[in-house]
């Protein structure tokens, strides 16, 4: 249940609406309760009524209070919400359960969000919050809340997230709302988080951002998520009046009789997840071949106990070793095993034989699982000159009900070769089913090397690496990535010798079964290299958690294939989305096909699939929209076996870009300019039309033709206009591109400037704290025998007293007078007698004022780049677009 008492504001901290809410929990018993604006009498209040019901709450304030910058305020005066303070009232919690954990967390915004870990069976993280009223303060917490205000350890539990968000799900867009940065991509979002109402009153219906309304004029404001690791995406949602609560006192809100401004929205959630799958990587470096103390160096005696330790310690469900020697090994399962936690294990010779190991002399990989390993095989991978024996070795086990494969490799010190070698270990596992790779990689992941495992961040393949959503590894001297990414190729060190080169080699891959990721890379003085601990929740192919395994058919029975078209997927028209379909057949191998139906698509719109017979494939589509991709076995025995998924596909915006007129190009009035302006759009089967702002007052407005918006105008009058093209596609999709270009006029007339101002600090690059007065003259102009843009008569000149900065025109390129006062010379000169700077002077008549732009030309031959002088320090050059300084002396005359 969550609902918006609106303690502080509509009723005053009544307790009329704590006994409606009362009578609300005792008729449902909820197990989850979240309160907004909820005076703390009053969340002190239902705890009393609710008694002995089993519930434990905690309040948390909405604010952080007083706000820092409040140092008035007395500092032994708590706000209570009948004082002056509307937002002193705070956010409840009540859960049907123990809690721990409790806290207070803040968003750069100011408010507060609170948070506890509820002891049901399955440990749980609930937090809720009251969101600012303000759409794009609301949209940054929401952002806040996708990224980095909770750390990957905690959202490895399951989580629900409740509240008063304070934005619509249709804000700003609903093509790009603001909340998808919290809906799962399956239900058209971003995030990590199936919300109750997302199918919207509609079973069977795609889900998506949306619901019913829980704000009489806001429309649904207030929201349940839960995280789709955790919980089942059959969610289902209701929103219920308050009934007969009423204010008995004044209501600050007289437009009704109600107690609160919201509606009640209850949710119904499944939670069908088991801990999440433990996985311990180590590379042992148990036969290093170049004396280093921090090797095991096949030391049995310390190396093995150190090992078993951390494994007994964490328990993991599937272990990497790499660089560990045979005696080792054994050693290590026996000692394990003799603990009471069982270790089913491949070991894979890498080397043989290895002279630091003792006994077989035998160094290898190995895999081990805390369930029996099915199916070994050792795949062998790239060679090079080198004496050890590249492998990727894997093998089949069932982890939480689900069949999963486990691979473990080490690739090679040779950069040609490792990068070879990742190619090949990323075609091994792509194979449709959920797969944990473990290694050392030899290589820092956002390398070149290693593109071919990651599926994000410029990576070409589908896995995802426990440590890459730990924000605090995101900013690195070589590599970073912003938090709004949500993920990076980047991680914790792992290699920590010397300390100034701590690098990550060690990795944890997961395929996208898995989510919750996190990773954490501990100590140890046995190895080079330290243990990486990694926690992944294995989910079903609807989104969900858990799952079974089939049982076995009768003897000599032909069973039809088992087919699964994997997960649900979501992305943008144009692009090609991996399909993780899987066939299985132990009788024979069945013919696959994948056939598409568009739903609610444009006419036109055609779909094409990679490979349209391999089970794990990828689809792309002209156009946004549904789509169900059915993939479909036959066995040539049994009917053909099908199965579906949704293909949901949001509508991507034309990109245009100008190609002419060139920036700062220059024109005489009266003369067409030529703008070309072609665009790009990944939906190939969207129309498109062309708006042409001229910033003269005239737009024009077509249909695109051949992919481009070309058009030629003719400016009557001097001046700067920057042109804008924008390109909409017919699902109002929009693209902007922008040019600026001068028009001339010779018979315009001319400017004359004798004057000076106060140049601010800052203006003066060499000097930033340079302050005082500067001087300029100047009086450009076009004589009657010149036909343009350069105008032969005149001159530019500025100093800026008590510093050497000292400009003085050695060239003038153009002048444009506008009928409304305005001028704007460009030209090149000195500055304290060194040649090659760039100058626009701009001049106001009437009030006068003034502006000065210098720069090395070496820049470019316009401004855009650090300037050497600027009074005004603005990102904008269109006469039009910024406000000159105002002189405090002399003047400046336009004369027409």
């Amino acid at each position: 249940m969550n609902y918006n008492l609106c303690g502080a504001v509509c009723n005053h901290g009544e307790t009329g609406v704590v006994d409606m809410v009362h009578s609300k929990i005792q008729a449902e018993q909820p197990d989850v309760v979240t309160l907004q604006e909820t005076c703390r009498s009053q969340a002190e209040r239902l705890q009393e009524l609710l008694g002995d019901a089993g519930y434990k709450s905690y309040f948390s304030s909405s604010r952080f209070w007083p706000p820092a910058e409040w140092e008035w305020w007395p500092p032994d005066l708590t706000p209570t919400c009948d004082t002056v303070a509307p937002y002193s009232a705070g956010n409840a919690i009540f859960v049907r359960a123990d809690i721990s954990d409790a806290d207070d967390l803040q968003f750069s915004t100011g408010r507060g969000i609170g948070c506890v870990t509820a002891a049901f069976e399955i440990r749980t993280r609930v937090c809720t919050l009251h969101g600012t009223p303000d759409d794009p303060t609301a949209a940054k917490e929401i952002e806040e809340l996708a990224t980095d205000l909770f750390p990957p350890h905690l959202r490895r539990m399951p989580f629900i997230l409740t509240g008063d968000v304070n934005v619509a799900p249709d804000w700003p867009s609903p093509e790009n709302p603001a909340v998808g940065r919290l809906y799962a991509p399956e239900a058209g979002g971003t995030g990590d988080y199936w919300e109750v109402d997302q199918f919207a009153g509609c079973p069977g219906c795609p889900p998506k951002p949306g619901g019913a309304k829980t704000h009489p004029s806001e429309g649904k404001i207030d929201y349940i998520f839960v995280s789709k690791a955790h919980f089942d995406r059959d969610v289902s949602a209701r929103v219920e009046n308050e009934g007969d609560c009423v204010v008995t006192g004044e209501d600050p809100k007289p437009d009704d009789g109600r107690c609160s401004d919201h509606d009640i929205l209850w949710g119904e959630v499944t939670l069908r997840v088991n801990e999440p799958v433990r996985v311990f990587q180590f590379n042992v470096c148990g036969a290093k071949q170049i004396p280093q103390p921090s090797c095991a160096n096949s030391a049995v005696s310390g190396a093995v106990p150190a090992i078993a330790s951390s494994i007994l310690d964490f328990r993991p469900d599937l272990v990497t070793l790499n660089e560990v020697c045979r005696d080792q090994y054994d050693k290590l399962l026996e000692t394990v095993r003799a603990n009471g936690y069982d270790l089913h294990g491949e070991f894979a010779i890498t080397r043989s034989p290895a002279s630091k190991c003792g006994g077989s002399q035998e160094l290898g990989n190995a895999l081990l699982s805390h369930t029996p390993l099915t199916n070994p095989a050792v795949t062998p991978l790239p060679q090079g000159g080198e004496p050890e024996t590249y492998n990727l070795t894997c093998a089949d086990t069932t982890l939480r009900e689900q069949s999963v494969r486990g691979c473990v490799t080490q690739l090679s010190a040779e950069a040609g070769l490792r990068a070879e070698q990742a190619g090949a270990v990323a075609a091994q596992v792509d194979a449709g089913v959920p797969v944990i790779l473990g290694g050392d990689f030899q290589d820092r992941p956002w390398e070149a090397a290693l593109t071919p495992l990651y599926a994000h961040h410029g990576g070409t393949g589908v896995l995802h690496e426990v440590d890459e959503t730990d924000t605090a590894y995101f900013a690195s001297p070589e590599h970073s990535c912003p938090v709004t990414d949500r993920t990076c190729r980047t991680g914790e060190g792992t290699v920590p010798l010397p300390v100034a080169l701590q690098h990550k080699r060690d990795y944890i891959f997961v395929s996208d079964h898995f989510a919750a990721l996190d990773g954490d890379a501990t100590r140890t003085s046995v190895s080079s290299h330290v243990p990486l601990r990694g926690w992944a929740t294995l989910m079903t192919g609807d989104g969900g958690v858990g799952g079974g395994v089939p049982s076995d058919p009768p003897p000599g029975q032909n069973l039809p294939p088992t087919v699964s078209a994997g997960p649900d997927v979501s992305g943008t028209e144009g692009q090609r989305l991996r399909l993780h379909g899987s066939v299985g057949d132990p009788d024979s191998t069945p013919t696959i096909t994948w056939s598409y139906t568009a739903g609610e698509a444009d006419p036109g719109t055609t779909c094409s699939f990679g490979d349209a017979h391999a089970a794990s494939t990828t689809i792309s589509c002209t156009d946004d929209g549904t789509f169900t991709v059915t993939l479909t076995a036959s066995d040539g025995v049994n009917a053909p076996v099908s199965d579906s998924a949704r293909v949901r596909l949001r509508n991507a915006p034309p990109r245009p870009s100008i190609t002419g007129p060139a920036p700062w190009s220059v024109h005489r009035a009266g003369t067409p300019v030529s703008l070309t302006a072609p665009f790009t759009d990944p939906g190939a089967n969207d129309t498109h039309t062309c708006a042409i702002v001229w910033d003269d007052g005239r737009t024009d407005s077509f249909a695109a033709t051949s992919g481009g918006c070309d058009r030629a105008h003719t400016f009557t009058d001097a001046g700067m206009y920057t042109v804008t093209v924008k390109v909409t596609d017919d699902d109002g999709g929009e693209g902007t591109a922008s040019v600026m270009v001068i028009v001339y006029d010779p018979e315009a007339g001319f400017v004359t400037g004798g004057t000076h101002l106060e140049s601010p600090a800052g203006a003066l690059t060499s000097d930033p704290s340079a302050t005082g007065r500067a001087h300029f003259q100047f009086n450009p102009k076009y004589h009657k025998s010149d036909t343009g843009p350069v105008p032969s008569g005149g001159k530019v000149s500025a100093r800026l007293t008590g510093t050497d900065f000292d400009l003085d025109a050695t060239e003038l390129e153009w002048l444009v007078i506008t009928p409304d006062g305005k001028a704007a010379v460009k030209g090149k000169a000195t500055v304290a007698g060194r040649s090659g700077y760039g100058f626009v002077l701009y001049g106001h008549d009437e009030p006068d004022r003034l502006r000065l732009v210098v720069w090395p030309l070496s820049q470019a031959p316009y401004p855009g780049g650090p300037p050497a002088y600027d009074n005004r320090r603005v990102d904008e050059f269109d006469i039009d677009r910024f406000d000159p300084q105002t002189v405090t002396g002399g003047n400046i005359t336009v004369h027409h």
